[in-house]
């Protein structure tokens, strides 16, 4: 590897001797630089060191000045310029290395060494370690990334030299060729450069000289640390990482210590710690980017990651932050809602945004979190956040999570919820302990028939009061109760009769419907062992068989009329229900118009007359032969009903 140079000197006055390459519109300034600076003390004659970058020559000039005596004019001085390549910056470690390379001519006539390049050894690149001055380092870092001052103050000429080399090692490569300085040593901190130094130092005092360190800010001692731990520290390879990308060099040196002293300890608020720090910093999108990368994917300061999400979604916008990667996402899915209110507040704020990454987390609640995370999120969370995974995974709803569910988010969920029928059967019977008109009006309307179907069944297995919302609602949809599939859950008489009531009995809809729909509660219906209701239900039965035949009405008459006849004639039916038979009864006359079994007998004639019922089940429509003999007598007092009697009786 090759490195230019140049020397400048006296010659008539000072001017450049003698250069390994043209120097172009930067040879002014560097002749200026490498004269001598005003009023410089030189001490035991070691000169001092100049250090800028040429953006014209595109290298970065490292000078080194010495005092020439021996020259006839006083005040003269040797410069030895490295002219390096910005690339040679990034390769060394420890830049001290160069300091090696400046060399003062002996003579006048030692010139012609410097018109040609330097080659450096390709093992020349080890680090070194640094035990300079304390109270110089700190200062140094101070001044140079927290004060506007950039001035430093020593007694000695060359104190300077150790301590800022180390300093100028520790930086990114980036700001070490964007670093400008000068050491040597004035009694005024009046500069006469045309260019304006990072650093410069003056003659400190004997009063401003103490043995006592400072008291120093965090971020300074870390960096003072780093100093003495070299380029295996962890600041070290932590500025290098992210100042990579840095819009403001210096300016970015201390933001980023004090983030790689938060990534390493815990503290409250360290999100707005953190953003604290970014949007004073690093305001814009593309500045530090790498950093923000990390930090929104949980990279870097993991615990800071919920915090800073949040941020986003609150400004819906990535004003400051980029938008979390697939790794970013999978670190925010992995948070255990019980031990961190973040997520929830994630969850609340990304349920409300429709920006990229409000959609990206409503994504990662509804497929990337556990089961455990959704479910708790479910019972535990604020109302939005209910009724969001109510809609889009009502797979979570359970009987337990809907007794944490407020009447409003349940309300909300039954939508989602009644689209899966086995998950509806399973909640069923928590909807219907909730007295809610609107839950019950709600859900009858999304589904009529197994809504009423599970009412029934439950009013049937453990009752319901009368007046019971949801026994209330049933009965104004009279359509319902006249379904096959919704009545067959009434298994009860009460129950039972409940729905005859609200349809008012032998009512046209009922007529119209016919005994089919009640097929299983005439099955619930024990004919040698009615009560006083049954006893009811039985003549209820009987009478819409009467009215509406079919084979359904077969098997009524056929269940209900040995029992019905033999009550009747043991004047043991109850008046409420004789009442209710006689108007659909056969008329007889006046003078036998009080004969109930005989009315009775003619009407079950005329049905099996009227619907073509067969024979043979007429003749076995009672055990007792007392009961066939009077079947049989009133079967031949109508011409078509002879058929139906029994000849051998009479």
């Amino acid at each position: 590897m090759k490195i230019d140079q140049a020397l400048f000197g006296y010659d008539g006055g000072h001017r450049l001797l003698a250069s390994s390459l043209p120097l172009g519109p930067d040879a002014p300034l560097l002749t200026e630089l490498s004269d001598v600076v005003p009023g410089s003390i030189f001490g035991n004659g070691d000169g001092y060191w100049t250090g800028l970058p040429l953006p014209s020559l595109k290298k970065y000039a490292l000078l080194r000045t010495w005092p020439a005596p021996e020259m006839p004019r006083p005040g003269c001085v040797w410069t030895h310029a490295l002219l390096l390549d910005p690339k040679i910056l990034e390769l060394f470690e420890d830049l001290s290395i160069l300091q090696s390379m400046a060399s003062r001519p002996k003579n006048m006539l030692d010139m012609e060494r410097y018109k040609h390049t330097i080659e450096i050894p390709p093992t020349n690149h080890s680090a070194s370690h640094y035990h300079s001055d304390e109270a110089l380092i700190s200062d140094l870092i101070l001044k140079l990334y927290g004060q506007k001052e950039a001035i430093i103050k020593t007694a000695v000429p060359g104190e300077l030299v150790e301590p800022l080399f180390a300093v100028w090692s520790q930086q990114w490569p980036r700001l070490r060729r964007n670093f400008k300085f000068q050491t040597a040593l004035t009694r005024s901190a009046a500069s006469t450069s045309s260019v304006r130094m990072d650093i410069t130092t003056t003659l400190a005092s004997s009063a401003e000289v103490s043995n006592v360190a400072p008291e120093r800010p965090e971020w300074v001692c870390a960096a003072q640390q780093d100093v003495y731990d070299g380029h295996r520290g962890p600041l070290r390879s932590f500025l290098r990482k992210y100042g990579s990308d840095v819009k403001r060099q210096k300016a970015s040196f201390r933001p980023l210590v004090q983030l790689s002293l938060l990534d390493h300890k815990s503290t409250t608020d360290v999100s707005g710690k953190v953003l604290l720090i970014l949007e004073k910093s690093f305001p814009s999108v593309e500045d530090a980017k790498r950093l923000k990368e990390d930090l929104i994917n949980g990279d870097l300061i993991p615990s800071a990651q919920p915090g800073l999400v949040i941020h986003i979604l609150a400004n819906d916008s990535t004003d400051i932050l980029p938008t979390p990667n697939v790794n970013g996402l999978a670190r925010i899915a992995n948070i255990d809602p019980r031990s961190s209110v973040e997520l929830v507040e994630i969850a609340e704020r990304a349920i409300a945004s429709t920006a990229p990454i409000g959609l990206a987390i409503q994504d990662l609640l509804i497929n990337k979190i556990s089961i455990f995370s959704q479910t708790w999120l479910l019972e535990n969370s604020t109302s939005n956040i209910t009724k969001f995974f109510c809609k889009n995974k009502p797979s979570l709803i359970t009987e337990q999570t809907l007794y944490r569910l407020s009447d409003d988010d349940l309300i909300y969920a039954l939508p989602y919820i009644t689209n899966s029928p086995d998950s509806l059967a399973a909640i069923m019977g928590i909807l219907l302990s909730r007295e809610s008109k609107e839950l019950a009006t709600i859900l009858f309307d999304l589904t009529p028939q197994e809504t009423a179907s599970a009412v029934l069944s439950r009013a049937s297995d453990f009752g319901l009061p009368s007046n019971s919302i949801w026994i209330t609602e049933l009965l104004r949809r009279r359509n319902l109760l006249l379904d096959c599939d919704v009545l067959k859950s009434a298994t009860t008489p009460d129950i039972i009769l409940e729905c005859v009531n609200a349809l008012g009995w032998l009512s046209p809809e009922v007529l119209k419907a016919g005994c089919d729909p009640w097929a299983n509660a005439i099955a619930e219906l024990n004919p040698s062992l009615l009560s006083k209701k049954e006893e009811h239900l039985a003549a209820f039965f009987t009478a819409l068989a009467l009215h509406t035949g079919k084979q359904s009405g077969l098997s009524v008459v056929e269940r209900f009329f040995d029992t019905l006849h033999s009550k009747i004639m043991n004047s043991d039916l109850n008046q409420k229900t004789v009442d209710f038979l006689l108007p659909h009864l056969a008329s007889v006359g006046f003078f036998k118009g009080w004969d109930l079994g005989l009315r009775l007998r003619l009407s079950i004639v005329d049905a099996y007359v009227k619907y073509n019922w067969p024979r043979n089940s007429f003749l076995n429509l009672s055990h007792k032969k007392k009961t066939r003999i009077m079947l049989a007598e009133a079967a031949t007092e109508t011409d078509e009903g002879h058929y139906y009697a029994d000849e051998s009786l009479l």
